[in-house]
């Protein structure tokens, strides 16, 4: 477009110059002549160049400079920090002391009571002797049992002699775990068993688990005087001789160990059980354990070893042979007296 320009510019200066020198040519002419003038009316066209002032548009593209703000969403990626609150997982151990509510068994002895040892260590006879918080370990049809502490001393307390005429006992039964204060008024002994057989009505203080007062004689503890009127029990004992009611039985490394048992009619001879619960006593001199409810204080009879039964059919328990001096068995038959 400038170079355009140019050019027309050079045009217009180059006529400029040719009509000057015309003029000046026709001006000499006119001076020489004496002609009469004559004025040429003829228009005249004027060529002078004519600027074009007209604005030209550039159509040249024109980059656009002027910054272009980009609106695209700008992902940021600078990390954020997570101010959320994290719950802490991590088990806590609890330091705080935890206070056990487990009942205690009070044994002290409160001023003015006994224990079972005391009184068993005492001449026999009409006793004023108060038993303070003592447990009742077995109950059984005509009287119970009781020990001053799990490991302590034991006594029977007989109240068959004091029985109504219906048969009913002179107060409220007990039952084990119980715990008493007794007031006993005579003490003595039957047949080496010492027991209590009198005293006023127990007063109940408070209840006991008598759990830990079952002395385990599994390993082969056998019944002795230091063990007279105890709980205990033991398991995997087997019958080795039975005469009715008396039992002789092996267990751990003990061996021919006394047992009294009412209702064990299935206690067969070779039989194997476990007593879950029983009570040493005492029997001229001798030292057993007793049930006085084999049914009840036995569990896991095996009796799949048992001999023939040969017992002796439940004859008085004085009896020392099987059978009895005096009879034999019978196969099929009723034992029958030999007459001599």
């Amino acid at each position: 477009m400038q170079r355009k320009l140019w050019l027309t510019l050079i045009v217009a200066s180059f006529a400029l110059a040719v009509t000057a020198c015309g003029d000046a040519a026709t001006t000499d002419a006119d001076a020489t002549s004496t002609d009469t003038v004559t004025t040429d009316t003829t228009p005249v066209e004027d060529t002078t160049p004519v600027e074009d002032t007209t604005p030209v548009e550039d159509t040249t593209p024109v980059e656009d400079t002027t910054p272009v703000e980009d609106t695209t969403p700008v992902e940021d990626t600078t990390p954020v920090e997570d101010t959320t609150p994290v719950e802490d997982t991590t088990p806590v151990e609890d330091t705080t002391p935890v206070e056990d509510t487990t009942p205690v068994e009070d044994t002290t002895i409160p001023e003015g009571c006994s224990t079972v040892a005391d009184l068993k260590a005492q001449e026999e006879g009409p006793a004023d002797v108060l038993l303070c918080n003592v447990a009742v370990t077995y109950v059984y049809d005509k009287g119970f049992f009781i020990q001053s502490s799990a490991d302590g001393a034991g006594i029977g307390v007989y109240v068959g002699g004091a029985l109504k005429d219906d048969g009913s006992w002179p107060y409220e039964a007990p039952v084990a775990g119980d715990l008493l204060n007794l007031q006993v008024t005579d003490y003595s002994s039957y047949n080496g068993l010492q027991q209590v057989t009198a005293s006023l009505a127990p007063e109940k203080v408070g209840t006991t688990d008598i759990a830990a007062y079952a002395l385990d004689l599994s390993e082969g503890t056998v019944p002795s005087e230091e063990l007279e009127s105890r709980l205990v029990k033991l398991t995997g004992a087997m019958v080795d001789e039975k005469n009715g009611k008396v039992l002789s039985l092996s267990y751990g490394t003990a061996t021919d160990v006394p047992f009294y048992a009412l209702n064990g009619n299935a206690l067969c001879r070779n039989a194997t059980f476990d007593l879950v619960q029983g009570i040493v006593t005492e029997y001229n001199g001798v030292h057993q354990l007793k049930t006085f409810d084999a049914v009840a204080d036995t569990a896991n009879i095996d009796d799949a070893g048992c001999a023939v039964d040969d017992s002796n059919w439940d004859f008085e328990d004085w009896t020392l042979t099987d059978p009895p001096l005096g009879f034999e068995n019978m196969p099929r038959m009723r034992a029958r007296k030999i007459r001599r």
